[in-house]
């Protein structure tokens, strides 16, 4: 019979070799799989938040809005749901299958971000800046604590700044493909192009579609048991897992 993970082992040293050595063990070679993933999500997290800045003249043009409506659409309805549904998506990934909450909540704001290339009006553009906040506030917390299972200690503070990176390289993707996808829609169609649309509009859609589908490749990630917290109850966790491990290999 097969091995059966019952999540990544924790185990000191370097040169792991035999058995022991697989792909799946803490600082292996799927647990950088799963960093570089995540990297992928906080990147797209960062992108559809900041694609906004890009489109912001664009946007208070259409819809004839004052600096301070346009104000309103980069900080409050965003900021204060993103900060209001942190801690309460935060418990819910303490409970439940991590990976799909993250596949979920992707799926939401990107879909959030599509929607505010539709928008008709600034109540559901407002609406659909509120629900890329909600969506984008189980990033953060889900990935810490992947990556806190899949990383040792002395590997983890490595993961979390290879993590922290997409911040910068979202915001780098959304300047860059924001500002590419308006003018060569502009110069292709004009003004309106195919379906009414305007640059700005294409821009939201086309930039939507990255975290569509990097919430499938989340949906297919392992999954482990938890980490390996230290004292009674970690090395009870410890011991099951490798009781596991063992009846799982007779």
């Amino acid at each position: 019979m097969g091995e059966t993970v019952s999540g990544p082992r924790h185990i000191s040293g370097k040169g792991h070799s035999g058995p022991a050595a697989s792909p799946y063990l803490a600082d292996g070679r799927y647990a950088h799989f799963v960093l570089f993933v995540l990297l992928g999500v906080y990147s797209v997290a960062w992108m559809d938040r900041t694609i906004l800045s890009i489109l912001a003249e664009d946007v208070k043009r259409h819809f004839q809005l004052t600096d301070a409506q346009l104000g309103f659409l980069h900080g409050t309805a965003f900021g204060v749901f993103y900060a209001l549904f942190g801690y309460p998506l935060g418990r819910l990934a303490d409970q439940c299958r991590r990976v799909r909450l993250m596949s979920v909540c992707l799926v939401l704001w990107s879909a959030m971000t599509a929607f505010s290339g539709l928008a008709a009006n600034v109540g559901q553009l407002v609406v659909a800046r509120i629900g890329v906040g909600i969506g984008e506030a189980a990033a953060a917390p889900i990935s810490y604590s992947l990556l806190s299972d899949w990383f040792s200690r002395t590997r983890r503070g490595m993961a979390l700044g290879i993590y922290g990176a997409g911040l910068y390289l979202g915001q780098g993707l959304a300047f860059t493909a924001g500002a590419f996808v308006v003018v060569r829609w502009t110069e292709t169609f004009g003004k309106v192009g195919p379906f009414g649309l305007e640059g700005w509009q294409a821009a939201f859609l086309i930039l939507a579609i990255p975290g569509m589908a990097l919430a499938v490749v989340v949906s297919a990630l392992r999954e482990p048991c938890g980490g390996w917290p230290t004292g009674s109850k970690g090395q009870a966790r410890r011991a099951s897992g490798q009781a596991s491990s063992t009846m799982s290999r007779a």
